[in-house]
């Protein structure tokens, strides 16, 4: 599985930050699309759960490190919620 994806955060106000993700699966066979539209959360310290509005049960951990972003479900991987085989879980890498 080839996976490419971005991940961006801008800060809002005091701890407020607004983010978005977008994530492409198996380009080179069609691409499969998991994506996270932007909306505004509260970042505590290093990291912030994510609960995708209009969803059962999908839900997200994001983890800030020096160089990079990992994100990992919390309660299993989000069936239906994205596109075939597409997926948001993985560590996005840091550049400017």
């Amino acid at each position: 599985m080839v996976l490419t994806g971005d991940f961006q955060i801008n800060k809002v106000v005091n701890d407020k930050v607004d983010f978005n993700i977008l994530s492409l699966t198996n380009v080179e066979r069609g691409p499969n699309i998991a994506e996270v539209e932007k909306d505004t959360i509260v970042l505590k310290r290093n990291s912030f759960v994510y609960h995708i509005p209009e969803s059962e049960n999908c839900e997200f951990k994001t983890t800030f490190y020096k160089d990079f972003v990992y994100i990992n479900y919390t309660k299993g991987y989000c069936s239906g919620q994205f596109g075939l085989n597409a997926t948001i879980d993985g560590i996005y890498l840091k550049i400017k």
